[in-house]
């Protein structure tokens, strides 16, 4: 099982949506992503496919109570309180095309800068229940009037 580089995106100007579109449709798949910060808080959600529907999520910040949300226009990725400072997520996916594609992610926030501040955590799972196409178009997008800035970066590894 050889692990391949699938798509990497670097924004080079500020922008509202990081694009990952035409990836490789293979069945195991990472994503990194790293965002130095926003230009204010939103919200950050994971789109297949274009498709604007299909998706549920489950989230905790630093070991807290869960929050769900069902029927959703995009799946949880990175934050559903908003991110505003600089953020590493890891996520790993699966990508059969007759099953629901499973997502589990890890994140981590650098919150307030120094080290007299600990880093925020999270975790976030989301499902995207199309049974009929693999995952071809990824898209990150922000909620709000906001822009992720010039140095935002999603790198995906796939393999079969």
């Amino acid at each position: 099982m050889a692990w391949a580089k699938n798509d990497t995106v670097t924004l080079s100007s500020s922008n509202a949506e990081l694009d990952a579109g035409g990836v490789t449709s293979y069945i195991f798949n990472t994503m990194m992503m790293y965002t130095s910060d926003t230009s204010g808080s939103a919200d950050v959600r994971v789109q297949f496919n274009n498709d604007s529907s299909n998706y549920a999520w489950r989230w905790s910040e630093d070991g807290g109570s869960d929050l769900t949300s069902t029927s959703e226009s995009r799946g949880c990725l990175i934050s559903a309180q908003g991110i505003a400072t600089p953020v590493l997520s890891v996520s790993y996916f699966i990508n059969i095309a007759d099953e629901e594609k499973l997502v589990i992610a890890f994140s981590c926030e650098q919150s307030t800068a120094g080290a007299s501040t600990a880093p925020r955590r999270a975790e976030m799972v989301t499902k995207w229940v199309n049974t009929s196409v693999q995952i071809s178009d990824i898209s990150i997008n922000l909620t709000g009037a906001v822009t992720f800035p010039s140095d935002a970066n999603v790198s995906i590894l796939g393999t079969d």
